[in-house]
């Protein structure tokens, strides 16, 4: 995480994270700047190891190149970021990630970028989260002001 001026999110987007751990063969992309260069992006036979995770650890495929290290490991399906690239394993080709999941148990920062919960959709009441218990204090105050009349969803 940076603190930057400005709000680049707005012209780059952001990427969420999130403390899933993902199943065997999920697939993913690693975007970095290994060695310093410019953008890399691994995508083509990356995904999860089967087992997915040994240990801690995520096992994944994605090919990475030396510097690859703090690269996001983004589930292609959901686009959250569920492990850091962390390093390679030469012996069986294979690569290792620290779980995000481990990461937001240690750091308070982290776990405020949290992609929201998503509601299954057989499940009756939605799930409380940070994002939707603000906007319900919000609605709530207008509310009491008579001046919401459009907050629903």
């Amino acid at each position: 995480m940076l603190e930057v001026i400005g709000n680049p999110s707005q012209d780059y987007g952001e990427l969420k994270v999130d403390s899933i751990i993902p199943n065997d063969r999920t697939p993913f992309w690693v975007i970095g700047h290994p060695q310093g260069k410019g953008q890399h992006i691994s995508r083509e036979k990356c995904r999860a190891s089967s087992p997915a995770v040994s240990k801690t650890k995520l096992i994944h495929t994605c090919d990475t190149l030396p510097g690859s290290s703090g690269s996001p490991v983004i589930d292609a399906g959901l686009q959250v970021v569920v492990a850091l690239h962390h390093a390679g394993i030469a012996n069986d080709s294979v690569n290792a990630a620290i779980l995000m999941s481990k990461i937001l148990e240690n750091s308070k920062v982290l776990a405020a970028y949290r992609a929201p919960n998503v509601v299954p959709k057989a499940q009756p009441k939605p799930i409380k989260t940070v994002e939707t218990m603000a906007c319900d204090a919000l609605y709530d105050a207008a509310k009491e002001a008579k001046a919401c009349f459009a907050y629903e969803a």
